[in-house]
């Protein structure tokens, strides 16, 4: 029989104080906790042999040979804050194939959110089972990998406002020392500037917001005949055709990549750097959702979530490709589908880019850029949970160099492709509307289109495209000979 445990930070504080007076000193634990990055605050561990020396209720702590792993999870992403799972099967969870799997369901941050055991009992009865774990907006679940779909679709046709989280079969992937001192070197060139870069300034004045709503138009069925780009919908497909085919026109190396059957694929324009095998890796997940996660006809035009990322994007694209400015590094600009189902596109990508060992400065995510409410000044947030503190703080002095009226912020808004990256051990941070949580009246609804009130193209959409070029440039490089 097969034993799993969640516990929290403070929970395993207690129970190592009990365990003490019995006479066992589990040093393991304190020790793996101390020994990992300070950005790791979510840990998930295994012991091969599970012995309970102490226990609460609902929860226990167990020991005996005190081999221990870092399984997944930084800042939040996997599992809830401070939550730490012991089991004494890890091979049915960590494996190449594994035969069990962890979600975690957190529920969306939106400004209107409700109690948050109020949300748990709908979920619970969304799904039919109780979950292992409760605390605040996160309920954890654990169930054989084969049951993962039939769960996924009573989430997704329940109307309860979850992100869908399961937990990866592999470690943590650690950030190099070479990776992370580069980043810092580039902060610190930024920060000591006295004035912007003009080749920069000239290419980020560039972005055009006619072009933008022009991407709008057609991605959300203004122009064209899409009215959802759910996944697995032919509107995601002729998304994903439509892109591709603009980035070949302005010149790119264009990868399509089929990630899982049934779905759209990922699409990947790649502009070569002077040195081709360092790159700046840029997205955004072109597909859409109705509150049915998994619905191929409901209308899901997605203007905000994530239109307006994917129309940063495709703008960037055309910057750079019509700048005559040669670039230091490559840069990848990726169009990820599968993001609503839980990540997978990007999750797909990343873990291609890490078995390839592909040496990225960054990763640069644009999730829901252009709604703004007409009280609140133009503002821009990076994510403060599955991101790189020290990328956070480059981005930040770009910002500040480039854009220096914008308010610039923290956002604790959960589950973005940046985490995917975070998961392989590439820096990775992501951009997004707002301060706090989801303002949106429109998220997930039918309603998210183009011309409502406080969607912004000319305002919050083009300066945060313009942040997003002023920072690509400044990690890929400009040619010092032009």
């Amino acid at each position: 029989m097969h034993v799993l445990v969640v516990m929290t930070m403070a929970m395993v504080m207690v129970s190592l104080m009990a365990c003490c007076a019995h006479g066992q000193f589990l040093a393991a634990i304190p020790h793996a906790i101390s020994s990992l990055p300070p950005t790791v605050d979510t840990l998930s561990m295994t012991l091969p042999k599970l012995d309970i020396h102490a226990s609460l209720p609902g929860f226990a702590l167990a020991s005996s040979s005190l081999s221990l792993s870092v399984a997944a999870g930084t800042g939040g992403s996997f599992l809830p804050s401070n939550a730490i799972i012991l089991s004494n099967s890890p091979s049915l969870y960590l494996a190449p194939e594994p035969r069990r799997l962890l979600v975690v369901l957190e529920q969306m941050q939106l400004s209107s959110t409700g109690d948050h055991r109020s949300w748990a009992h709908r979920v619970r009865k969304a799904v039919g089972v109780k979950e292992i774990y409760a605390r605040g907006p996160n309920v954890v679940y654990d169930m054989p990998v084969e049951a993962y779909e039939d769960f996924a679709a009573k989430i997704g046709a329940a109307d309860v406002d979850a992100h869908l989280l399961p937990m990866p079969a592999q470690p943590l992937v650690a950030v190099s020392a070479n990776a992370t001192a580069r980043v810092a070197r580039i902060r610190d060139t930024v920060r000591a500037l006295q004035n912007p870069n003009p080749i920069i300034s000239t290419l980020a004045a560039r972005v055009s917001p006619t072009n933008i709503r022009s991407t709008l138009e057609y991605i959300t069925g203004v122009t064209s005949s899409i009215t959802t780009r759910n996944s697995l919908s032919l509107g995601a497909e002729e998304a994903a055709t439509w892109l591709r085919t603009q980035l070949e026109t302005l010149g790119y190396d264009v990868e399509v990549q089929h990630f899982k059957s049934g779905y759209a694929p990922n699409v990947i324009g790649t502009l070569p750097g002077r040195f081709e095998t360092t790159s700046v890796v840029v997205g955004a997940h072109y597909d859409s959702r109705s509150k049915d996660l998994y619905s191929k006809t409901n209308p899901a035009p997605g203007a905000d979530d994530n239109g307006s990322g994917t129309a940063s994007m495709l703008e960037l694209a055309r910057v750079l490709a019509t700048s005559g400015v040669n670039y230091d590094y490559t840069v990848r600009i990726g169009f990820w589908a599968g993001e609503e189902q839980g990540l997978l596109g990007s999750k797909a990508y990343a873990k291609k880019c890490r078995d390839a060992d592909l040496d990225i400065i960054a990763y640069i995510n644009s999730d829901m850029v252009a709604y703004r409410p007409s009280a609140n000044a133009v503002q821009l947030a990076l994510m403060e949970r599955d991101s790189s503190t020290l990328l956070n703080d480059a981005l930040f002095a770009i910002m500040e160099l480039y854009e220096p009226s914008l308010r610039t912020c923290f956002s604790p808004a959960c589950c973005s492709d940046h985490a995917s990256f975070n998961g392989q051990g590439y820096l990775a941070t992501g951009v997004f509307e707002n301060c706090g949580p989801i303002l949106d009246p429109m998220y997930h609804n039918q309603g998210d289109v183009v011309d409502r009130p406080g969607f912004d193209i000319d305002g919050e959409l083009a300066t945060a495209c313009r942040a997003i070029v002023a920072a690509t440039l400044s990690f890929a490089g400009i040619d010092p000979t032009l």
